[in-house]
């Protein structure tokens, strides 16, 4: 998985302010976006707006339908888009989207959070979502208050093949936990996996004391897997939250900033807008060097293309 270096100012939710990683404070697309945009379209012109951006981004750089990041079609689809461009070319996108915060760590500015909303996924990124938290409280980054809550927003999704019986029962590179006792029945589906990655790492006692909430959320019909909107409205719809809560959202670059507005979207879209909510997204850095550079390139086209669509969306 792929997975910002920008320190992200969290958003008070009444205001519906619009900047962020993609956007400047008027809504405009910033200079580097709109660099990216022109390695692939030569004659876009030079102040082109959110909405001439997104509708480029829907057509050309999203993944085939129906598709997962990494399947075959998505791969091919990656590497045609990026096959016209120069190595230069590849190498300005990728400190592009360096600039914009979608490859180095993302650290919180804010220290006490309500509630820490951990984006679920794979099971190695879900683990390394959970260390990265362990790793704000031990440093203290962040401070757990009494009354906050740790939320695993799960998805309805059949394991991919790789997630294997051996992936499942070991969390190298992290530390087990000593007391942690295989369980009779290992997961099939990303819903439970929040539960067996919590019970299975060595974690700092602030977070060993306190109990998750695990939201499964189901997928819409026809769709391959539960998206993030849907454990968000899962979520939102069986918890009563006080005004003025402040939301961490662990996720993982590039998806720090995608996750935290789809999150944002979702809690518009529910009628959450005069509640005083302050939200904040952090996560593990990406590293870029895993896929081929085209790979690279065409998953943080893909996810862009999503950040945009989520950014016409959330100001509509």
């Amino acid at each position: 998985m792929l997975r910002t270096f920008i320190l992200l100012i969290p958003v008070v939710f009444s205001s519906f302010d619009v900047w962020g990683a993609v956007l400047n404070k008027n809504g405009t697309p910033l200079p580097e976006v709109t660099r990216i945009f022109e390695k692939f379209t030569p004659d876009l012109g030079p102040t082109p707006s959110l909405a001439e951006l997104n509708k480029i981004a829907q057509k050309d750089f999203l993944r085939p339908a129906k598709t997962e990041r990494l399947s075959k079609k998505a791969i091919e689809h990656y590497k045609a888009l990026c096959s016209p461009l120069s190595l230069q070319d590849q190498n300005e996108i990728i400190d592009d989207f360096r600039k914009i915060g979608d490859i180095e760590a993302v650290y919180p500015l804010y220290s006490k959070p309500n509630y820490i909303l951990i984006q679920g996924s794979t099971i190695s990124s879900l683990r390394e979502r959970i260390m990265f938290l362990a790793s704000l409280v031990e440093t203290e980054k962040i401070a757990l208050l009494p009354e906050s809550k740790i939320v695993f927003l799960m998805g309805d999704r059949d394991l991919f093949d790789y997630e294997t019986k051996a992936v499942l029962l070991n969390p190298a590179p992290f530390k087990e936990r000593a007391v942690w006792q295989k369980p009779e029945k290992l997961p099939a589906n990303e819903c439970d996996l929040g539960e067996l990655a919590w019970e299975q790492l060595d974690l700092p006692s602030p977070l060993r004391e306190k109990t998750p909430i695990f939201v499964r959320a189901a997928k819409k019909p026809d769709a391959p897997r539960a998206q993030t909107e849907d454990t968000v409205r899962e979520f939102l719809e069986k918890n009563n939250l006080p005004k003025k809560s402040r939301f961490l959202v662990i996720s993982g670059n590039p998806f720090v900033y995608y996750q935290k507005k789809v999150t944002e979207l979702m809690f518009k879209k529910l009628g959450y807008s005069n509640k005083g909510f302050s939200f904040e997204s952090v996560g593990d850095g990406a590293d870029v060097n895993k896929y081929n550079k085209c790979i690279a390139i065409g998953m943080l086209m893909d996810n862009l293309a999503r950040t945009l669509y989520t950014e016409t969306k959330f100001i509509e």
